[in-house]
């Protein structure tokens, strides 16, 4: 949307470069008529009214899943997953050979926690909706 003070001169460029015939207006718009919020605030008019809802529909699911992996399987398939997180805490003056130590630490206290680590993940999975298909955003 261009404002009305800009289009005389966006009109005289166009036709400088004779290109006028590509402009096309598709409306002009009335701000006596306008129904955006901030035009009727300018008009001292309150807003409009929309009609009371029930409360947010349940959105179908956009991701039909499979079944559930095992945390053995995720591990397998990520090898820095961690009871921290994805890595190990890294420590200042550690060396590479303590990290790898301090890191199958961690790997085994996640897995320690399997059954906990699922009841989450189920939990996640029937509760909160993706953000995203398999194939890109919504």
């Amino acid at each position: 949307m261009t404002k009305r003070k800009h289009l005389p001169g966006i009109a005289a460029a166009l036709d400088a470069a004779g290109a006028l015939s590509r402009l096309s207006v598709r409306a002009v718009p009335d701000a006596a008529h306008c129904e955006h919020a901030k035009c009727r605030r300018r008009r001292g008019e309150p807003p409009v009214q929309r009609a009371e809802s029930a409360g947010p529909a349940e959105a179908p699911r956009a991701v039909v899943f499979g079944p559930m992996s095992s945390l053995v399987d995720i591990m397998e398939q990520h090898r820095l997953l961690s009871y921290f997180g994805f890595g190990a805490f890294p420590s200042i003056g550690q060396t590479y050979a303590q990290y790898r130590v301090e890191l199958a630490a961690e790997r085994a206290r996640l897995a320690e926690h399997e059954e906990s680590v699922q009841e989450i993940a189920i939990w996640l999975r029937d509760n909160v909706r993706s953000i995203m298909k398999p194939t890109g955003w919504r």
